[in-house]
């Protein structure tokens, strides 16, 4: 059976997230660690610059966070890796590809539901002080989830269609 053009198309936007995935872990945890070993200049009250490694304040605060940026560059990491073995079993018509992709395309929707309920309205009220910057992040934080929602069930239909899941091996057999 040949490979559908969308199961290829999936497979390929798959890689793609994994590359993000591990790239992103990777910039976090070099962003820390500039931050971390960065020169800081303080003025002192005299107009003399005085230039330190690191500060207290700063070093405890990166001192604080250092496991949180271990577990999401790990986390990353495994997410990417994950996406990479996922595309694998896309492209080659593996069952269990088949399955963690309509697992995970779930997961997904649900993140979604919950970002497009809850995220729009804490950035707008962390980010924004303007009435209209809020309303405007609100608007594109609800429209972007909506997107994303309507993508990852058209992703899930597509799954869902007889000749792709006969790619997968997952029809049944007609006695």
């Amino acid at each position: 059976v040949n490979r559908p053009t969308g199961v290829t198309i999936i497979a390929i936007l798959t890689i793609i997230m994994g590359i993000i995935a591990i790239f992103g872990g990777i910039s976090i945890v070099i962003i820390v660690a500039y931050f971390s070993f960065a020169p800081i200049s303080l003025t002192a009250s005299n107009n003399t610059t005085i230039t330190e490694s690191v500060s207290p304040q700063l070093e405890q605060f990166f001192g604080t966070i250092g496991p949180i940026v271990g577990a999401v560059f790990v986390s990353l990491l495994a997410i990417g890796i994950g996406y990479f073995v996922m595309s694998y079993g896309l492209l080659k018509g593996k069952g269990w590809g088949w399955t963690i992709t309509i697992i995970l395309v779930i997961i997904g929707i649900g993140i979604q539901v919950l970002f497009a309920v809850t995220g729009p309205v804490f950035i707008a009220s962390i980010v924004n002080t303007d009435d209209v910057d809020a309303s405007n992040s609100l608007i594109a934080g609800i429209i972007s989830s909506v997107i994303g929602i309507a993508i990852s069930i058209s992703i899930l239909y597509y799954l869902y269609r007889r000749h792709v899941k006969s790619y997968f091996g997952k029809t049944q057999q007609q006695k």
